[in-house]
């Protein structure tokens, strides 16, 4: 997809060579998520790191934060360069679900970010958000309405996300948490197999966007079938 204005770029900042693309990992660690699963999503992260540093392409043009969820949401890795990290702390499985608070924070992170950026001198443009879960919101969740504001766009700095709905995760919930695409894991697609095909798809898009300079969405993903993106009520 093509990309919109510069952020900042009204106050100077972001030439062309100093201009980044955001990555937003939002990752559930629910305690549904533990075993398998988080020991998989941790290998992949760090399985990441070390293809990001064979891609100095990616280095040059691209930021990536990773933020888990559960009850509280937490930076496991501030916005960085990941191929300049030498260890990445794992996921680790907590309590509940609460995507609303996930939501709170993310756009509170994104704030901060680019406000730091820009202090630099470094322009960004529109962040991206890879949103994965495994089950269903907290009951009584008002994820929808924090949802909407994160992507309201009246807000300069709202993110672009694609969704990844894994194991027990509710469609039509994907569906809702999404702008650009969503994704649903196949029911013969087992949750490690899904996380390991996630970041498969991960790692090319940061290739084809940092090459691009704009922000790619995967066409297919192995044990996934894409669901369409719908509005939030």
């Amino acid at each position: 997809m093509k990309n919109e204005t510069v952020v900042g770029s009204e106050q100077g900042a972001g030439s062309d060579d100093t201009t980044l693309l955001l990555f937003y990992l939002l990752l559930d660690e629910s305690e549904s998520m533990k075993g398998l699963p988080i020991e998989t999503i941790n290998r992949a992260l760090k399985s990441l790191c070390e293809e990001m540093a064979k891609h100095p392409a990616i280095s040059e043009k691209v930021r990536v934060s990773i933020i888990a969820f559960s009850e509280q949401p937490q930076t496991i890795v501030g916005l960085s360069d990941l191929a300049d990290l030498e260890t990445i702390p794992g996921l680790t499985p907590q309590s509940n679900t609460d995507y609303a608070k996930a939501f709170v924070y993310l756009r509170d992170c994104i704030e901060r970010d680019v406000a730091a950026l820009l202090a630099d001198g470094i322009g960004a443009y529109r962040p991206a958000v890879f949103f994965m879960s495994d089950g269903a919101p907290d009951p009584g969740n008002n994820w929808k309405s924090e949802f909407a504001k994160l992507v309201d766009p009246a807000w300069k700095l709202h993110p672009n996300v694609i969704s990844f709905g894994i194991g027990q995760a509710d469609e039509s919930v994907i569906s809702q948490v999404s702008t650009l695409a969503a994704y649903m894991a196949d029911s013969n697609t087992t949750p490690a197999d899904a996380i390991n095909e996630w970041a498969t798809a991960l790692l090319q898009t940061l290739l084809r966007s940092a090459d691009a300079g704009a922000v790619m969405v995967p066409a297919a993903i192995t044990g996934y079938h894409q669901v369409g993106v719908s509005r939030v009520a």
